[in-house]
């Protein structure tokens, strides 16, 4: 909200240029002018594109004066869709099932880029009580461990 207690309108200019990617932040308005004693309402949005915790900094140019720097905090986050389609070879998927799971249970995986199910069913959102129940689809805890050893399979 960018408010003018004077008693002369001003023109102000939103400057993205220290933003670290553009298309990062989007102002509903760029460019306009407050008339004396008005409020002028500037609508922020985040477009992430990477799942992280993002801190940037934009600035507002309000007439003469020295621009104020605007900080923006917020974390990418991604929806996530778990599916699973019939394999076309399930004699071979078996058999990497089995040599993937004795490898996870011994924890012979060792690179950083591991699926973690547990990790990922903490993050989902709650589903809308709005669905019905036949349409619902739950996992449990016990399933995670079948979900980390199939991500590895596919890998």
């Amino acid at each position: 909200m960018i408010e003018n207690i004077g008693k002369v309108p001003f023109e102000f200019n939103i400057n993205l240029n220290t933003v670290s990617r553009p298309g990062l932040l989007e102002c509903s308005t760029m460019v306009g002018k407050v008339l004396a004693g008005e409020k002028f309402k500037i609508t922020v949005r985040f477009f992430a594109g990477i799942p992280d915790n993002i801190r940037e900094m934009f600035l507002v140019e309000c007439s003469h004066f020295p621009a104020e720097r605007v900080a923006v905090r917020a974390v990418g986050i991604y929806p996530g869709c778990l599916l699973s389609f019939p394999r076309s070879d399930d004699e071979f998927f078996a058999q990497r099932f089995d040599q993937v799971r004795q490898q996870l249970e011994q924890n012979k995986v060792d690179y950083s880029a591991k699926f973690h199910a547990v990790d990922a069913l903490k993050l989902m959102p709650p589903i809308p009580a709005k669905f019905v129940d036949k349409e619902k689809v739950t996992i449990k805890e016990k399933e995670t461990f079948v979900m980390e050893v199939e991500a590895e399979c596919d890998r």
